[in-house]
């Protein structure tokens, strides 16, 4: 009977090459899943979808299928995610249900391995530059290794062509690319001090904060000088939603922090959205930044998450090795610089992509529910009562 079935399958179900037994037994596995965690009439009408799609796969009827997986929603795609129920998880996909991270086009990561995000070419051509920015938008951070060429400013220039728009300043320093060789004796609060530089994004004392940063590895020291990435996306994602949103309205405050660094003080929200409406984190963890008292708590929440070692993403790039990153949800930091060789390395800060990358990748954190970004908005942008008077 099956396999007479099979000889007639409609070739027009989303579901046409998908093993409906196998299906069945995940979509019942799916089911205690949801049941499991069920608190809500939502989660258990989705229990239920579930389970009227494990009837119809058992019963070879892909269409139906597709219609009560269609009914389940994305809280089922989204436990069937975490708890890696694959094939439940690609049917419900192709039944046309998404989750806010797959409509945002992002993926929150916590110790993401670099090889995930290494593009790996002989040549700079369209393909790499589309595996560049397809990392860039997905996990906000993209590691450009290119065989058989040197560290050169040459081929920082055209990485460059292929991103983005550069400043043509970088804080004191005049020029598209900056030489940074670190020295001793400095305060460890800039990539020119040898010291250990905590968490932060680039660009805190500006206005402007550039958008997303490069930096060519064009020669590492003999010990230490480990890079280190965290992403802000999941970090938040990782506070309990009822404080979450707190915290991000609180701190987008317009007077929530001041910066001050090389004779220039910022003064303005943490959280924020860019011209681009992408909404950007601006902070970090040093002597640079100063809380207005009543956000202190908020602050010290985020701290303490940076500070965890669960989080961020640790390695030692090659020499030569690029890296791409989004300055407004990704922030890095280095270990203290180590042994007698000179470490060098060239770094560019970019106002934002290009026009015609702007429309189709997307930059900063997300999702972000439509209540809290205009909360977000309206916070930072209003004036204080000292203002009006």
């Amino acid at each position: 009977m099956n396999q007479r079935h099979d000889e007639h399958r409609d070739l027009t179900s989303p579901l046409q090459d998908i093993d409906l037994a196998k299906l069945a037994t995940q979509l019942e596995l799916l089911f205690r899943r949801i049941l499991d965690g069920a608190t809500s009439p939502e989660a258990e009408a989705a229990a239920a979808s579930i389970s009227k799609a494990k009837f119809a796969a058992e019963q070879n009827d892909s269409q139906a299928v597709s219609k009560y997986l269609a009914d389940a929603g994305d809280e089922a795609l989204q436990i069937a995610q975490f708890y890696q129920v694959d094939e439940a998880a690609e049917a419900l996909r192709r039944s046309g249900v998404t989750t806010d991270l797959d409509r945002a086009r992002i993926q929150p990561w916590v110790q993401l391995p670099n090889e995930e995000f290494l593009v790996e070419e002989e040549k700079l051509a369209d393909l790499a530059q589309t595996r560049i920015l397809n990392n860039l938008e997905r996990f906000g951070i993209c590691q450009i290794r290119l065989i058989g060429h040197a560290a050169s400013r040459e081929l920082v220039e055209s990485v460059i062509e292929m991103i983005g728009i550069p400043t043509e300043w970088q804080n004191e320093a005049r020029g598209r690319i900056k030489d940074i060789r670190p020295q001793p004796n400095i305060t460890p609060n800039t990539g020119d001090s040898r010291g250990d530089l905590g968490f932060h994004v680039d660009g805190t004392q500006t206005e402007i904060q550039p958008a997303a940063l490069l930096f060519q590895y064009a020669t590492g020291a003999t010990l230490g000088a480990h890079s280190k990435f965290a992403d802000v996306a999941r970090i938040i994602r990782d506070i309990p939603e009822s404080r979450r949103w707190q915290v991000i309205s609180n701190l987008a405050s317009r007077d929530a922090a001041s910066f001050t660094k090389g004779g220039r003080t910022y003064q303005g929200s943490i959280f924020s959205y860019s011209a681009t409406d992408a909404l950007m984190c601006r902070i970090r963890f040093d002597q640079v930044i100063s809380i207005k008292p009543e956000f202190k708590e908020d602050f010290e929440l985020l701290r303490e998450k940076f500070n965890d070692s669960y989080y961020p993403t640790v390695f030692q790039p090659r020499d030569g090795d690029i890296v791409v990153f989004d300055n407004w949800r990704v922030l890095h930091a280095r270990t203290e610089v180590y042994g007698t060789r000179e470490r060098h390395h060239r770094r560019v800060w970019f106002q934002n992509l290009k026009l015609e990358h702007q429309k189709h990748y997307l930059l900063g954190i997300r999702p972000i529910p439509i209540a809290v970004a205009a909360e977000i908005q309206r916070r930072s942008t209003s004036a204080s009562w000292e203002d009006l008077t």
